[in-house]
């Protein structure tokens, strides 16, 4: 992948910072899982939903996560390489999220983005010796549309995310290289489309940076 000028774009939930331990241990904590339950994000979501009341359950789930029990996730494995590797090639770096304030089942509860951000500053994303990242290079977006054009605007160079549903955006700019992260405790094959798929932040770094 030749990089064009912008900086590299970086989704932050599921993407940097890793839900799946956090996630199972919740919902074994609350009752909803049996002790012992072994899965990802993705099966947490099916075991929940499958709950009576379980789309409520697992939203509830979500928010404390995001939220209060975020101090319990930690980042993708890779991904403090990957800093040291763009800050030694002067490559800027972005984060773009998807994230509202608060919590839709938790409207008045913990302010997910300053969560974010306090987790960010525990983790030395931003004064790690070799991190060219910054707290004001950190973009939170209401929506998948704004976040969109918060790419567009910042005229990315590339953009990593592990949704499929931001690069079949009508409005994704075509001309932004896209890598589908799937880190994490996944199955079932990759997911086809017009993206490169990347399981860890090494392969993230040899797409974008190269040897």
């Amino acid at each position: 992948m030749s990089p064009g000028m912008g900086p590299i774009g970086l989704d932050f939930d599921n993407t940097i910072i890793c839900y799946d331990s956090v996630l199972a241990e919740l919902g074994i904590e609350s009752g909803f899982l049996p002790a012992g339950f072994a899965g990802g994000k993705s099966a947490v979501r099916t075991a929940v939903r499958a709950l009576p009341d379980g789309e409520k359950k697992w939203q509830g789930l979500q928010a404390a996560a995001y939220g209060h029990q975020i101090g319990r996730a930690t980042p993708f494995p890779g991904f403090g390489d990957f800093l040291a590797r763009c800050g030694d090639r002067g490559l800027p770096l972005v984060i773009v999220s998807h994230k509202t304030r608060h919590a839709a089942a938790d409207p008045g509860g913990v302010d997910l983005r300053a969560a974010a951000l306090d987790w960010m500053r525990r983790h030395r994303l931003f004064d790690g010796p070799r991190s060219p990242l910054r707290e004001d290079q950190v973009h939170f977006a209401d929506s998948r549309t704004e976040k969109v054009g918060i790419v567009r605007r910042l005229a990315c160079r590339c953009f990593v995310d592990d949704l499929e549903e931001v690069f079949h955006d009508a409005d994704y700019p075509r001309e932004v290289p896209a890598l589908l992260f799937i880190g994490g405790l996944v199955t079932g094959a990759a997911p086809v489309g017009p993206w490169r798929v990347v399981s860890h932040w090494r392969e993230v770094a040899d797409a974008v940076i190269g040897d």
